[in-house]
């Protein structure tokens, strides 16, 4: 007989004491859930996202394009390397020989008009030179090579043409560039042009794709610059000629990436 001071337990009540007890769990349970304000939204279980709320923010479309601007101006500089070369059974003696042909082609620059300030030593070198059979010394060559920037090219022919003769065959011309000592105007009328064509190309692409043109978002700027640069190799000059300095036209090109925004 079972005791009547201890709880009968769910699974030994009758089957409809079961249902009434489970009937009134449910109830109490929507009661709660009834009772919540309404609208009011659940909050997000730790480590979940609540997205209910969250704005979603777009970037405009963007066009990338790019920009030349080409501009021409006429040189009015000449860099100049000239190399005397001489050769002797010893290196004091071809040294010596190389010391006092040089001082004749600087003194020749000088009194054509060229600033001290123009002429530098860019290298000196002496080096045994070998006989037939590779192994024995049979002298000494001493080069030296003078740089020199002629900034007047109406004499600058004259003025190498008269270095040439001081030293006679023993003087070669390495190189010789043209350039323009202030391309500071140049420049920036090139990249004003860049820009518009940068702007003429975005425009049309932009209308093509049946959208507007909206603000500048980044502009990238890339110079470059292209000089001419005429090369001669000059020995003892004949007694009527003379080295032949046309100044041309250098080219100056700058190139810009524009990215613009798009609006419809």
């Amino acid at each position: 007989m079972p005791d009547p001071a201890r709880p009968t337990s769910l699974l030994a009540r009758p089957l409809v004491a079961r249902l009434a007890y489970l009937l009134g769990a449910a109830a109490i349970v929507v009661a709660i859930v009834l009772t919540r304000a309404p609208g009011s939204a659940a909050s997000a279980a730790p480590g979940e996202i609540d997205t209910t709320s969250a704005s979603v923010q777009t970037t405009p479309p963007e066009i990338t394009v790019t920009g030349v601007g080409d501009v021409y101006g006429t040189p009015d500089t000449l860099d100049v390397e000239m190399d005397v070369s001489t050769q002797a059974t010893h290196a004091s003696d071809a040294l010596s020989q190389n010391e006092s042909e040089t001082g004749s082609l600087i003194q020749t620059l000088t009194g054509g008009g060229v600033s001290q300030n123009d002429i530098q030593t860019a290298s000196l070198s002496i080096e045994p030179v070998y006989g037939s059979d590779g192994d024995s010394i049979t002298g000494y060559e001493v080069d030296e090579t003078v740089a020199v920037t002629l900034r007047d090219l109406s004499t600058a022919g004259s003025v190498l043409d008269a270095a040439a003769r001081a030293v006679g065959d023993d003087i070669r011309i390495e190189s010789m560039s043209l350039s323009i000592s202030d391309t500071s105007s140049l420049m920036a009328q090139a990249r004003a042009e860049a820009m518009t064509d940068a702007k003429t190309r975005a425009s049309q692409l932009a209308s093509g794709a049946g959208a507007s043109l909206g603000a500048i978002v980044s502009v990238t700027d890339n110079t470059q610059a292209t000089s001419p640069t005429p090369t001669y190799d000059v020995g003892a000059p004949e007694a009527s000629s003379a080295v032949p300095v046309e100044s041309g036209s250098e080219q100056l090109s700058v190139s810009v990436t524009v990215v613009y925004q798009l609006s419809s």
